[in-house]
Order: structure tokens, then sequence, then C-alpha cells
């Protein structure tokens, strides 16, 4: 019989003994193991009892500090026969410990100038000590470290000196350390953590880093709004463009300025990416018409750094859209596009100046842990792309826009449902044949066909329920195109 250790600490449950026969693949088929034995210290330990008996394992619990002699005994029974004594009197010593420690910690500065203990900068090391009492100096080489289960701290080295255990962590990367620290002693096994202690810790860049990254994020905010700005100047007078030829088509072809000025406005608010999607659509409708940021994420830079309930100042921080709206009339929109980045691209650059200031002036409301850069490059993105690569791609040309804008009005608008006088009842009305509009056509090389289907299609529908409605005739629903 051999125990798993010579000592064990109180609270142990599986003071486990493995007893060992050596012939045992020549006993009789079915033959069974069944262990027993005693504590001669039931304070200290209780009976064997059994954990495994297949495996011949069993154990005995740890209720109180000192030393006990464990008496087993070994007995067989091969099928329809006795049972029998393989072993009888074998012995082992068990010491019973107390566990209970102290923990201490202190921080150790190695780039950090000031600051709480808690307070660290990449480098700095933290030490945590643990004072046990009630345990021998030989449990002290089966201690063991169960970990802080955080990215941020590295254990660098970890020894024992008397009853003292101590480990050294070196502050890793930025963010909040909040986990615990667990020790154990023993060679047992599944040994659960006994002593634990919280550790709570805020880890930064060294001021001079922080300081070095700022000056790096404020040059990435001025280089990828300069390419925007170029990018989307272009894009909206190419939009104005496209806008005017189409509206100057329809007013010329209009039989009537109520139909031209409600076409067009109607069209304004529903078309108003000139049927583009993508990249361009969505930065032309969420950002320009909508006066927001390029990027929802712009918004959250002011809170970065600050402690709970404190920004730097950032345009729409008040909430609401920072910016204000493009016009519903897209002819103006040239002329603003430029102003509406430069306006965003300082109010950025404002914030980025703004850590910078929170830094030179000791501000203990702020914290340095967060990678300005490395923010600043994942904020300023257009549908995933950065800035630099977004402003590639709005390149959408004025005739395209142009596509858009007829492709989608021919569809909606190249048949409406109107009253006629003359027939007593709502008919499709016919809006696109004339020749202001099929110039403009032929010029973009559009075929009419099959949007003026759709839209004749709709018209003669919104005639049938609007003369059912009001109780007209049937509708006419006239030759197809």
């Amino acid at each position: 019989m051999t125990p798993d250790a010579s000592f064990a600490f109180l609270g142990d449950d599986d003071i486990r003994f493995q007893y060992t026969v050596d012939n045992r693949d020549q006993a009789p088929e079915g033959t069974s193991f069944t262990a027993g034995g005693a504590s001669q210290n039931t304070d200290v330990a209780t009976d064997i009892f059994v954990i495994d008996n297949a495996g011949m394992s069993h154990g005995a619990e740890a209720v109180g500090v000192g030393d006990s002699e464990i008496q087993g005994s070994l007995y067989y029974q091969v099928p329809g026969g006795p049972e029998m004594t393989l072993n009888n009197g074998a012995q082992s010593t068990v010491g019973v410990l107390a566990y209970s420690g102290t923990f201490t910690t202190r921080k150790e500065a190695v780039n950090s100038t000031g600051g709480a203990d808690n307070e660290l900068d990449i480098g700095d090391r933290y030490i945590v000590e643990c004072e046990f009492s009630d345990i021998d100096e030989a449990a002290m080489d089966t201690v063991m470290y169960l970990g802080v289960n955080m990215a941020q701290l590295t254990l660098q080295s970890e020894e024992t000196e008397g009853l003292t255990w101590r480990g050294t962590y070196v502050a890793a990367s930025v963010g909040d350390v909040e986990g615990s620290l667990s020790l154990t002693a023993g060679n047992f096994t599944d040994r659960t953590p006994l002593i634990s202690h919280e550790i709570s810790l805020n880890i930064q860049f060294s001021r001079q880093e922080f300081l070095n990254r700022q000056g790096m994020a404020d040059r990435l905010v001025l280089n990828q709004y300069l390419g925007l700005e170029g990018a989307t100047e272009t894009l909206c007078r190419n939009y104005s463009t496209a806008w005017k030829n189409h509206t100057d088509a329809l007013s010329e072809a209009s039989k009537n300025e109520r139909l031209v000025g409600e076409l067009i406005l109607t069209a304004a608010l529903t078309f108003a990416t000139g049927g583009v999607g993508g990249v361009v659509g969505n930065y032309m409708k969420n950002t320009l018409q909508a006066g927001a940021f390029v990027s929802d994420a712009v918004k959250d830079l002011a809170k970065l750094g600050f402690k709970s309930g404190m920004s730097a100042a950032l345009p729409g921080g008040g909430g609401g859209a920072p910016f204000a709206a493009f016009p519903e009339d897209p002819a103006s929109w040239g002329s603003r596009a430029k102003q509406r980045v430069s306006d965003e691209c300082k109010g950025v650059h404002d914030c980025v100046v703004d850590w910078d200031a929170q830094i030179l002036s000791n501000n203990s409301n702020f914290r340095r842990d967060f990678d300005p850069h490395e923010e600043i490059s994942q904020a300023l993105r257009i549908a995933g792309q950065n800035l630099s690569s977004a402003a590639g791609s709005l390149t959408t040309s004025a005739d395209d826009f142009e596509k858009g804008f007829w492709t989608n009005w021919l569809e909606h608008y190249g048949y409406t449902a109107e009253f006629s006088g003359m027939a007593g009842m709502y008919m499709p009305d016919e809006n696109w044949d004339n020749s202001a509009i099929r110039d403009r056509l032929e010029a973009l090389g559009i075929d009419a066909t099959p949007y003026v289907e759709r839209a004749r299609e709709r018209a003669a529908a919104e005639s049938t329920r609007l003369n059912e409605r009001y109780g007209f005739p049937s509708p006419f629903h006239g030759p197809k195109i």
C-alpha cells in the first residue's frame, strides 16, 4: 500500500492510497478485491473508504491537524468462494497540516512615474507574496501557482523562501485586469485552489509611448481625411451634375408644373443615391445626407481614456447629428462637400490633440490604457475600409448616377394612375414618352422597356384600386409598350 503523499491539508477529502497486486492477472476470472482499514487517529484522518475497487484506489479524509497511522487490509474473493485476506496490516503515516496564508502586493515601477499601486505602465512589475502559516517547509516545495487568467499580466518568476511564496508579474499589455490568483499545495490529484487573492489593476502605456502613439494618430487623421476630402468633392460634383441633367429633362418634358415639382421632390427623397449601393450609396445616404460621422465608431473616440461620465469635446457630443445634413436638393451638394469633410476632420483632430493636452496637464481622470493610433485606425472606416481605401472607391461618374436616377424614375413614375375626366375613371397615364426624356435615355444607353412596363402594371393596379374605391368603371389598361 502506497500513499499519494506523506502529508495532507486540513479539509482534503481524497487522501488516496493505492494497492498493487503483482500477479493480479493470474486470479480466476471474476475475482473481486475489497479494501478495508482504519485510521489510528480518527481525529486526524477518517477510516479508509473505497474510491475505486476495480483500480484498488482507496482514501481517507483529513479532519484535523496532526499525524495518523493508516493501517490497511486488502481482501479478495473468487466466484463461489469465501472472502480471503490478501494483505493485512499494511501501514502508512499521513500528516495533516492546516492551510492558511496572507497575501501582500506591491508595484515595482520600471516605466511609470507615480500613480497608485494598482496602476501600472507596460513593463512595470507587480509582486505578489503569500506568507503561509501552519505549514512546514517540506510542504512548501509543493506549492502550486494556478495563475491569473488575464492576458495583460505575464508571470516572470515564482519562488518559495521559507514559508513565503513569491510571484513576479510583468505588465504586458494595456487594459483592466480583473481576476483571481490562486495557490494550492500538495501533489494530490485534482486539487482545487485553497487560497485565492483578487487582483484589480489598470495597465497603461508609459507617458512617452502614449505621446508617441498620439502623434502617429494625429498624422493618420490628417492623411486619411485629406484623401477623403478630394474624393467627396468629386463625387458630390458628379452627383449634382447628374441630378441637374435628370431634373432638367423632366422639367422640359413635364405636362404641367405641379407634376414636375411633385415628381422631382419625391424622387429626390426616394432615390437619393441614384440607385448606387455599396460604399458610395452608404456614404452618401448614411453620412452626407444624415449629417453623421463617416463611421459610428468616431463618436466614441471622445470617451476614450476618461473615467466614467467624462469625455473630450467632439461635434455631436450632446446627442443628435454632429453636422448639418445636406439639403434635399442635390444640386447644391458639390459646393458643400469639401467643407463637410473638413469640419469632421477638424473635430476628430481636436479630439486627438485633447489626448495630448490631458497627458501634459497630468489629468488624474485620464488613463493611457488605449492605443491612440489603433483606435483612430479602426474608427476611420467606411464599410470596413479605411478612409484612404474607401476614397479610391468613391469614383461613381455623373453618367452612372444619372442612370440610377432614370431607371428608378422610369419604374416608379413612367406611368402613374391619373383620373381621366373623359373616360370617367382612373387610368394609367404615360409620363415618359417624349423627346427630352428619350434623348437623355439614348445618350446614357438606357433601354426603357422593362422599367416602364413595370410602371404601367403598377399604375394599372393602382387605377383598379381607386376605381373600386370610388365606384368608377373598370380601368382601361392601355396598350403595352
